[in-house]
């Protein structure tokens, strides 16, 4: 884990999954068992705009689209007419060295 000091003014952690709510993107930059093993259904009804990146190319994309997510990862074609929120005013949270939830301003 990342020590929470060094974390930029408005980014709050988040020590346990269930206390997940209201975030618009999911970072998974690890492929620990732990962040595999995430019950997506359940996180997708927390979400505010479930979509998911997947930066280690790990998971079953196809199966989370079919659930609702919409999906990116590394070295995954970009549909044409994709629009983006600003990550300025986008919540996330990212599994693999500590779960952040970045609060807009």
């Amino acid at each position: 884990h990342i020590d929470s000091s060094l974390y930029p003014e408005g980014v709050v952690p988040v020590e346990d999954i269930s206390d997940a709510e209201g975030y618009d993107l999911v970072i998974l930059v690890t492929a620990h068992k732990a962040c595999l093993g995430i019950d997506w259904s359940a996180l997708l009804d927390r979400m505010r705009t479930p979509i998911v990146y997947d930066g280690r190319r790990v998971l079953d994309l196809n199966e989370l689209e079919s659930m609702g997510w919409a999906t990116h990862a590394v070295g995954k074609p970009v549909r044409e007419g994709l629009q983006t929120e600003s990550a300025t005013t986008a919540a996330s949270i990212i599994f693999g060295f500590s779960s952040v939830k970045h609060l807009s301003k």
